[in-house]
């Protein structure tokens, strides 16, 4: 692997808890100390810094967290369940998609620079997965309940972009943007 660092971000298990890593080149550094269980799930690299997102249990509650240059942020704020699933960086811009809730009901959610802005209202369960940010455009997927299915879903700058008709379950879990 000549010339090319390699970023895996991940758990671990330590006998009790599984512990947030991230190996460069097959390296490991922890990025949690295994005193809750914690699961990164996403990685980005722009220049010298590392951004990994996913979320760590305080022992009552899952927080969303973000990880930059292995420093702990939390984007929840400890009142409901949060998940952080994805990360995508441009500038000085640090975009995350992920969801919030109570246990019966998730809102998709996408955090920019550590601030959340709700995708949906709450009446639905819905939940984001990965996030790609193209010039000033900013895209998200996931799923929203319909009531009775889950419909595939991109919002575009926060605007909701049905992919499915709702007749079958559909969920959407990357994006990518291609420009020509």
């Amino acid at each position: 692997m000549q010339g090319n660092d390699v970023y895996v971000a991940g758990y671990e298990w330590n006998g009790s808890k599984f512990i947030a890593k991230l190996w460069k080149n097959g390296v490991a550094q922890n990025l949690t100390d295994g005193t809750h269980f914690a699961y990164p799930k996403s990685v980005f690299v722009q220049g010298n810094d590392v951004y990994v997102v996913g979320y760590e249990s305080n022992g009552s509650k899952d927080i969303a967290k973000l990880w930059k240059n292995g420093f702990t942020q939390n984007l929840s704020d400890c009142t409901k369940d949060a998940y952080s699933r994805s990360v995508f960086v441009q500038g000085s811009d640090i975009y995350v998609a992920g969801y919030e809730g109570d246990g019966s009901r998730y809102v998709a959610k996408l955090w920019k620079n550590g601030i959340a802005q709700n995708l949906t209202d709450g009446t639905h369960n819905a939940y984001a997965f990965s996030t790609y940010v193209l010039e000033n455009d900013v895209y998200v997927v996931g799923y929203e309940d319909n009531g009775s299915k889950y419909v595939a879903k991109l919002w575009k700058n926060g605007v909701p972009q049905n992919q499915t008709d709702g007749t079958n379950f559909a969920y959407a879990k990357s994006v990518f943007v291609h420009k020509h």
